[in-house]
């Protein structure tokens, strides 16, 4: 009975290895044109295999409801109310994320060592991808970068720092060390906040007990202190490519009068891409437009920004549902 569950184990630690390397290579790229479809396509196809085994093969356990668990189905289900379009990727995105959701909390339990493993593997991959770009031997999308692709090695690296795992920790060191100049050179802020912020966040919850054990006046101090160099690198961050910044700013600007449109319900799913074009444009019809805007504006299909995009598409009902599944999960972390 006991090999039989490791066996069980080891069979949805694989699917969901295999979903995690989908999600890093696109494996099915020569059975679609579009990569963005190939990727989807290929995670859907792993995760319906998941949902059917979960469903029709595997041994079913009690399952505990919890917070989590009724604000994720109730941000899905707000999300699909507020869709009046016709079926399409997006969709079929949001769905195998749900089911994918459902499926790993019907399960019993995961080789979380060998699924670390495999991100060790990935990690050095992706930044591998990286080097060869800035070498020249592979193709740069975007010549304005040394390198397009691997940004969210930041996620990895940051996974990779903050599991304990004490059994390859020297390989996790040597990992670290050849990945971060890839992280570097990606020109990537969104990556370095990402990995500044999990980072912050992983190091005061690792320390809090030692923070309780220094006098209070210390404690803040530090605290206060790690948060104010955190936001000076942040701005800091405005001088690498101002120019961009600059029109990351013009966008959220002219998404802030998408929001006063439906503050409370939003404008509905995939609005920001199908609207944002004529608020731009009445932005400037409106005269309130500076020759840098001008300049910076085009035509934009991004937010650049979650929480701005589900204050768009789904207002403050589907924001607030957001923030508290991530504040709770953190909280329970």
């Amino acid at each position: 009975m006991v090999v039989n569950e490791r066996i069980e184990i080891k069979i949805d630690t694989f699917i969901i290895a295999a979903i995690l390397v989908c999600l890093v290579f696109n494996l099915c790229a020569g059975l679609f044109d579009s990569q963005r479809t190939s990727s989807i396509i290929s995670v859907s196809y792993l995760i319906a295999l998941f949902c059917i085994r979960t469903t029709f093969f595997r041994v079913k356990k009690s399952v505990r409801i919890q917070i989590p668990d009724i604000l994720f189905v109730c941000y899905f289900i707000f999300a699909a109310f507020k869709n009046d379009t016709d079926f399409n990727l997006n969709q079929l995105g949001d769905i195998i994320i749900l089911l994918l959701y459902i499926c790993i909390r019907m399960t019993d339990a995961l080789d979380y060592k060998f699924l670390y493993i495999i991100i060790l593997c990935l990690t050095v991959a992706l930044s591998f991808y990286g080097y060869l770009q800035c070498a020249g031997v592979l193709l740069v999308r975007n010549k304005e970068y040394l390198m397009t692709g691997p940004f969210f090695i930041s996620i990895i690296i940051t996974v990779v720092i903050t599991i304990p795992e004490k059994a390859h920790k020297h390989v996790s060191l040597c990992v670290i060390g050849f990945s971060l100049p890839a992280l570097a050179l990606s020109a990537s802020r969104a990556a370095w906040l990402a990995s500044g912020a999990v980072l912050l966040f992983m190091f005061l919850l690792k320390s809090k007990n030692k923070l309780r054990q220094l006098p209070r006046s210390i404690g803040r101090l530090c605290v206060i202190s790690l948060f104010a160099v955190f936001i000076l690198s942040c701005l800091l961050l405005y001088h690498v490519r101002p120019e961009s910044v600059k029109g990351r700013l013009f966008i959220w600007k002219v998404s802030s009068e998408m929001i006063k449109k439906t503050f409370v319900t939003g404008l509905g799913y995939n609005s920001f891409e199908a609207n944002y074009m004529n608020y731009q444009g009445e932005y400037f019809k409106q005269g309130k437009g500076d020759e840098t805007e001008k300049y910076l504006a085009g035509n934009v299909v991004s937010a650049y920004n979650e929480p701005i995009r589900i204050m768009i598409e789904y207002g403050l009902i589907g924001l607030s549902i957001y923030m508290l599944l991530w504040i709770i999960s953190c909280g329970e972390a």
